[in-house]
């Protein structure tokens, strides 16, 4: 890998994860380093009291729901409801994202800065992990 690979950079919006080994279902997710996600997190976090989000969990994980709905998943592949592929809106978005296991594989990956490296796809940055 060349060194300027190495750097993070801001002109890849996300990247396409496939859902663990199942190719047909994928999701195209951003940073959470992104500047898009910071700022909506700062938005939503606004209209509620600092106090509250502190205690109570359930709250913060609404808000982090919702901010990744916006700004984290940006788009989906093979997704169905009742046999009829999923279409990607801020309502289905927070859907999928109700879904505790998926929000934490979209979390988890949204977290990892090697999927966002220059030059890298999340597939690269998975074999790097697994020769480490």
């Amino acid at each position: 890998m060349e060194i300027n690979d190495l750097k993070l950079t801001d002109k890849i919006d996300g990247i396409w994860c496939p859902y663990y080994d199942d190719q047909e279902t994928r999701f195209f997710i951003a940073s959470t380093e992104s500047t898009a996600y910071k700022k909506c997190v700062a938005r939503l976090s606004r209209k509620i009291s600092p106090s509250k989000l502190r205690k109570t969990p359930e709250l913060q994980q609404q808000l982090t729901a919702a901010a990744m709905a916006e700004s984290i998943l940006l788009d989906f592949e093979g997704v169905k409801e009742n046999g009829k592929a999923l279409k990607n809106t801020l309502e289905n978005r927070k859907k999928l994202l109700a879904i505790p296991d998926l929000r934490d594989f979209i979390s988890d990956q949204a977290m990892d800065l090697a999927n966002f490296q220059a030059g890298g796809e999340a597939e690269d940055a998975a074999s790097l992990k697994s020769s480490a």
